[in-house]
């Protein structure tokens, strides 16, 4: 973990990174990204990613999920939002029962 990321804690961008998987699991990728795959690239599908911060914003907005931000000298970074990974993993484990 970063100096900013403490122990036991996720960023935005790690939480949706392991939603977006669990949310679409088992669906083909999109043609678009299988196509680069093909091709060799290494890359995650931008919509399940964005589809993921939805979902976890989503879940901060109804109480499921808490965040804050930390930064340097007071000063706020929006990509440093840091949820808990017990809290976490509670979720994705709730809302993959749906």
């Amino acid at each position: 973990m970063s100096k900013l990321t403490p122990e036991g804690f996720l960023t935005l961008s790690q939480a949706a990174d392991t939603l977006a998987v669990a949310l679409h699991g088992g669906i083909p990728d999109r043609d678009a990204v299988r196509l680069l795959r093909e091709r060799g690239y290494d890359l995650a599908d931008g919509t399940a990613f964005d589809e993921a911060i939805r979902v976890l914003w989503a879940a901060v907005d109804r109480g499921k999920l808490q965040s804050f931000a930390v930064g340097p000298k007071a000063k706020v970074r929006s990509n440093c939002l840091q949820i808990s990974r017990k809290q976490f993993r509670l979720y994705v484990a709730r809302a993959g029962a749906h």
